[in-house]
């Protein structure tokens, strides 16, 4: 499990206006950061029609594998145990990778 890779993770059970169910989710932690077997993940929704300043759009390819255009919502980044991890289903490019940490950045007031 390696940064910019795309996995089917359950977020369930849901608390609050957190996300749930079985989702897609970019691994967006250092690989070689952390001693427990624990990723930090942006979870990727399709509710693209209110795409605000914290998303990032990804369209749907061969190479991330995603059903549907979709966003990477870098609001809810979270760190999860990698029992949740279900399937990978792809791969972000070096750029759209690139593009969800500078928005965790904007998020977390970095830059």
């Amino acid at each position: 499990m390696k940064i910019g890779e795309v996995w089917n993770v359950d977020f369930s059970p849901k608390v609050g206006d957190k996300i749930s169910k079985i989702r897609p989710a970019v691994i967006v932690n250092n690989n070689n950061m952390g001693a427990l077997n624990l990723r930090v993940v942006v979870p990727v929704t399709d509710a693209i029609r209110n795409i605000r300043e914290w998303h990032v759009f990804l369209k749907k390819n061969n190479t991330n594998n995603l059903s549907k255009d979709s966003v990477a919502d870098c609001f809810q980044i979270k760190s999860l145990s990698t029992t949740r991890f279900v399937s990978k289903r792809g791969d972000l490019s070096v750029q759209e990778t690139d593009t969800v940490k500078i928005c965790i950045m904007k998020v977390l007031d970095l830059i």
